[in-house]
C-alpha cells in the first residue's frame, strides 16, 4: 500500500518543526552555558599565555632540579607572582604614606592646598578666575568641600570604581598565573 502524500508531507513538516525546536533549545542552553563560563574565559586565556611564557624557564628549572616537575612549576609560579605582587605592594605602601602625609599636614596646619602663584593670574582668559578660586579654596578648604561636595562625591565614586576594577584585574592576573603553573605537566591537573 502506498502512503497518502498528505500524511507524508505532514510527517516531514512535523520532523522539521521538531528539529527546529530542538536546535533552538540547544542554542538557548549553549547561550546560558556561555553566560556562566564568560567570566572565566579571560582568566583561562591569560593562563595559557603565561604557561607558554613560563615553559622555557620551567624546562630549564626541571632539568636543573633533576626532573622534579612539581617543584620546578611551583618555583616558576612563585617567581611570576613575586614579580607581580612586590611592585603592587610597594605602590600600595607609597599611596598609603602619601595619604597619611596629606592627613597629617591638614591636621597640623589646616592648609593642604598651597596658595596660587602670581603667574597664574597672568594666564590669558581664565587666569584671574583660577587665581581667585584657587586662593579662596586654599584658605577655606572646609567651605570649598561643602560647596563642591556633589562634584567631590562623584570624583570619589569614580576613583573607587576604578580602584575596584584594577583590583579585580589584578586578582584575575594572579589566578591566571597560578592556573598556568597547573597547566605545566608537573601537577597533571590540566593536560
Amino acid at each position: 500500500m502506498s502512503e497518502n502524500p498528505l500524511e507524508t508531507n505532514t510527517l516531514q513538516v512535523r520532523k522539521i518543526i521538531e528539529t527546529a525546536i530542538r536546535l533552538a533549545l540547544l542554542f538557548i542552553v549553549l547561550y546560558w552555558c556561555y553566560g556562566i563560563v564568560r567570566p572565566f574565559v579571560d582568566i583561562l586565556l591569560w593562563s595559557v599565555i603565561f604557561a607558554v611564557a613560563q615553559y622555557p624557564m620551567y624546562n630549564w628549572l626541571q632539568a636543573r632540579l633533576g626532573g622534579r616537575k612539581k617543584l620546578a612549576s611551583s618555583l616558576v609560579v612563585t617567581a611570576f607572582l613575586l614579580v607581580l605582587i612586590i611592585p603592587g605592594l610597594l605602590f600600595a605602601k607609597s599611596l598609603y604614606e602619601g595619604v597619611a602625609g596629606l592627613k597629617s599636614v591638614y591636621e597640623s596646619a589646616g592648609n593642604i592646598i598651597p596658595e596660587a602663584s602670581d603667574k597664574v593670574s597672568t594666564w590669558p582668559v581664565v587666569g584671574p578666575f583660577i587665581y581667585e578660586k584657587w586662593n579662596w579654596i586654599s584658605h577655606n578648604v572646609g567651605d570649598a568641600m561643602k560647596e563642591y561636595s556633589p562634584q567631590i562625591k562623584q570624583a570619589i565614586v569614580g576613583l573607587f570604581s576604578s580602584i575596584a576594577s584594577v583590583g579585580g584585574a589584578f586578582l584575575k592576573l594572579i589566578i591566571s598565573i597560578i592556573i598556568s603553573g597547573c597547566q605545566q605537566d608537573g601537577f597533571g591537573l590540566i593536560t
